[in-house]
């Protein structure tokens, strides 16, 4: 990625954070500061704990993903990659950032182009797997309990939250048995893009998509065609995200909210992944702070959400980007440092 374009994404990620935190403490900003100032920092540390947790299982998927092309590919490795890829997801829409620099960073270590790829497909295979499964075990749960009956555009974007994710698993299993389904949606794409002028080098486009189609059904199929392996790179994707749902509940318990119930607090957080995901915006901003406050105000006592939302994104999302961001520029400065040496 470019160094202005960097820049650039990263001076609306805090312009838009600025903004957001002046809207939701404006109006109760003292009982806010009170809320904060009252924090149990024990519960604080527990739920950054519960994070890191998160962060740590992640980078086992990925470590167990490249070990099948790199043997020795290191814990640590995987570590490091995955660190400054919290930065280059946070500051582009949609997470797409992060999966050029994993490319990049893999080859250093040995593993092509190819095999990273590979890589990067069956990783995205498997998360959407996951966040199906826990969307489906989530809305089950909230049909028999009731804790949260959205209603209006809360129920709009909800539904449009489930169905993006449930096509993309359709689309990864369609496109992965109909190859020639997906050359030709693609080539639809390209004609189009080619008379607006926007696309030029058609007939190399078309070759490079047809390339990119076999290499993702010949990973789907690699992935599948091992159920045992499949099954547990889900349950670990699962697992892992699982943590990272369970991080609201610790933070309120932190500011010292009096809602214990744990489960209704984890469904809320699978519904608000689902609203934030498809926002268009680094990180989801906007979509992920709307769908915080107004699906866990189900639950939660008012006064209790604003200083929460904070508390959780700086632990979710702001300080995975600043350090990722830090390490990345470090290893840079590293590098540059030996060249010129």
């Amino acid at each position: 990625m470019k160094k202005s374009k960097t820049l650039i994404n990263s001076g609306l990620v805090l312009l838009l954070s600025i903004f957001l935190v002046w809207y939701f403490l404006k109006d109760n900003y003292k009982v806010s500061l009170e809320v904060l100032h009252n924090a149990n920092l024990w519960w604080l540390l527990l739920a950054i704990i519960i994070y890191l947790v998160y962060f740590l299982l992640e980078t086992l998927l990925l470590k167990k993903l490249v070990n099948n092309h790199k043997k020795d590919y290191s814990f640590l490795s995987a570590f490091k990659l995955y660190l400054m890829t919290k930065f280059f997801n946070g500051i582009t829409p949609f997470s797409s950032g992060g999966q050029p620099l994993q490319l990049i960073e893999m080859k250093k270590e040995g593993v092509n182009y190819l095999e990273g790829t590979t890589v990067l497909i069956k990783h995205f295979i498997i998360l959407q797997c996951s966040i199906v499964f826990l969307s489906i075990i989530s809305l089950i749960l909230n049909l028999i309990f009731k804790w949260a009956m959205p209603t209006g555009f809360l129920n709009i974007i909800l539904i449009i939250g489930f169905f993006v994710n449930y096509f993309l698993l359709f689309l990864v299993v369609l496109l992965s048995y109909k190859i020639s389904l997906c050359e030709k949606v693609c080539q639809f794409f390209i004609n189009i893009l080619c008379k607006l002028k926007i696309v030029k080098n058609k007939e190399e486009k078309i070759n490079n998509i047809k390339k990119s189609c076999e290499d993702y059904q010949k990973s789907y199929k690699e992935l599948v065609n091992n159920k045992s392996y499949f099954y547990k790179l889900i349950l670990l994707e699962s697992l892992a995200l699982a943590f990272a749902f369970a991080v609201p509940f610790f933070v309120f318990k932190a500011i010292g909210c009096p809602y214990n119930n744990f489960l209704a607090i984890f469904v809320l957080s699978v519904f608000k992944f689902l609203i934030g995901s498809f926002v268009p915006i680094p990180g989801g901003t906007g979509g992920m702070e709307y769908a915080y406050v107004h699906l866990y105000e189900f639950v939660i006592p008012s006064m209790y959400l604003s200083v929460s939302l904070i508390l959780w994104r700086v632990i979710d999302y702001y300080a995975p980007m600043i350090i990722g961001g830090i390490f990345f520029n470090y290893e840079k400065a590293k590098r540059d440092f030996k060249k010129i040496k």
